[in-house]
């Protein structure tokens, strides 16, 4: 039979439980904060497949977060452009000859 903890070792018990779940807590925080401004740029899935393959992986929904779209208009040419917002290149143009 297990002598019963003292109040001191209990609390101490909960507090390294609260900081362990805290500490699990924060990445998962994070990740969903990433996720939920890159859902809000209004990317569609098929605008994500920055390489191209046909499958919008995640690497590339992270990468998304990075990305700015530009659109521009030019006769009956409507484009985007996406850059990479911190080195300000060009990641991809997609046009439109529909007027």
């Amino acid at each position: 039979m297990k002598p019963p903890l003292a109040k001191k070792e209990r609390s101490m018990r909960k507090v390294l439980v609260f900081t362990a779940l805290a500490v699990a807590a924060a990445p998962a925080l994070y990740s969903a904060y990433i996720a939920a401004a890159i859902l809000d740029r209004g990317y569609h899935w098929k605008e994500m497949d920055w390489n191209g393959d046909g499958r919008t992986q995640l690497s590339e929904l992270i990468a998304a977060g990075d990305i700015v779209p530009h659109r521009t208009v030019r006769g009956a040419q409507r484009c985007t452009h996406y850059f990479a917002y911190r080195t300000a290149t060009l990641v991809r143009s997609d046009c439109d000859e529909d007027a």
